[in-house]
């Protein structure tokens, strides 16, 4: 596998995955979980990876629908909630902006843990419960704040996301106090970690790693505000991204 020829994102994650002590090979087994428009799964399958899919939604552009059409991007059944995939499939699982989403935690952790091989990885990258800008709704720290007068003000100020684009405050406020009270959650990273240790012999929070082989200047400068003091990973961890890290 050539790991140069890789998106950057998703070069960033092999090497989280190495680094944690998972395997990175051609002809490794790997499931994109939450795939949205199976970017990730058309890039790794190009570098001879056996790369698959699956969301909830099934994306209609035409590079999607030759991945849906091949089969190596499939549609998750929600009534019984089940990942398409034979149990122990794969050597790695990945997922990004996935677990806030995720309301069912039981079943998507018995999933995940099925379908993914005994010593498999999984990693998954998803925001903090304190980020600034929530990033669905655009409403600043509306993860942890999400009553219909906060949200209210925000729309009246003319905050909106693109779906919403022509809607009065009120409306506004009303769409985004049900999305985010039916579609997102963020629980603690306590809370995190014992529903994952109920399935998986390793949980970890691994954001020093996500850090240290961060690419870019400003992950860079976090990295070395981290590095003078060292708690300030915990900040990292819930005022931005969250790096999870399970081995089955």
């Amino acid at each position: 596998m050539d790991e140069r020829a890789l998106p950057g994102e998703l070069r960033h994650q092999m090497r989280i995955v190495a680094a944690a002590g998972g395997t990175v090979r051609e002809g490794m087994r790997v499931l994109d979980l939450g795939c949205g428009d199976g970017s990730k799964v058309r890039a790794l399958r190009a570098q001879g990876l056996d790369a698959w899919g699956c969301d909830i939604r099934m994306y209609t552009g035409e590079a999607a629908r030759e991945l849906i059409e091949q089969g190596f991007v499939k549609p998750i059944p929600l009534d019984p909630y089940r990942l398409p995939f034979d149990d122990r499939r794969f050597d790695l699982i990945l997922s990004t902006e996935v677990l806030e989403h995720v309301m069912n935690p039981s079943e998507f952790i018995a999933e995940s843990h099925r379908v993914l091989a005994p010593g498999g990885m999984a990693l998954h990258i998803f925001p903090g419960p304190w980020t600034p800008l929530e990033m669905h709704t655009f409403v600043p720290l509306a993860s942890v704040h999400r009553s219909h007068p906060w949200l209210l003000l925000w729309a009246a100020l003319g905050i909106r996301n693109s779906f919403q684009r022509g809607m009065s405050a009120r409306d506004t406020a009303r769409a985004n106090f049900e999305y985010l009270r039916d579609h997102t959650t963020y629980p603690s990273c306590g809370e995190v970690l014992r529903r994952f240790r109920t399935r998986f012999s390793r949980a970890e929070f691994r954001e020093d790693l996500f850090l240290s082989l961060a690419e870019s200047s400003r992950a860079r400068l976090v990295r070395e505000a981290v590095r003078l003091m060292p708690p300030l990973v915990w900040a990292y961890r819930n005022f931005h991204n969250r790096v999870l890290v399970v081995v089955r």
